[in-house]
């Protein structure tokens, strides 16, 4: 457990170099790369900025539908522009499976 933590106010631009060509041999696969990659919510995630970056901006995992509903305290506001995806939006649940049963 790492305890609260908190992504405030940061400003992230032009992240990484462009990717090298797609070739089969010397780059098989694509690997998707987010500026913020949250995999956990942090207690606040606000006034963030991310510009100009060539993958996705926000990749994040949202907490459950009665996580929303216990705590609707936090109006957080973040920006992403000039990125190819802006945020990717993960299920609710790590867990395999499909559909929303599967939670």
């Amino acid at each position: 457990d790492m305890g609260a933590f908190f992504i405030v106010n940061n400003f992230a631009m032009d992240t990484r170099p462009l990717p090298p060509p797609l070739d089969p041999v010397v780059n098989p696969t694509y690997e998707p790369l987010a500026v913020f990659q949250l995999q956990a919510r942090p207690v606040v995630f606000s006034g963030n900025v991310v510009a100009g970056c060539p993958d996705i901006g926000v990749l994040m995992r949202p907490e459950t539908c009665q996580a929303v509903e216990e705590d609707t305290s936090s109006q957080q506001i973040n920006e992403v522009h000039s990125c190819v995806v802006g945020f990717f939006v993960l299920r609710s649940c790590s867990t395999e499976g499909g559909g929303p049963q599967a939670c």
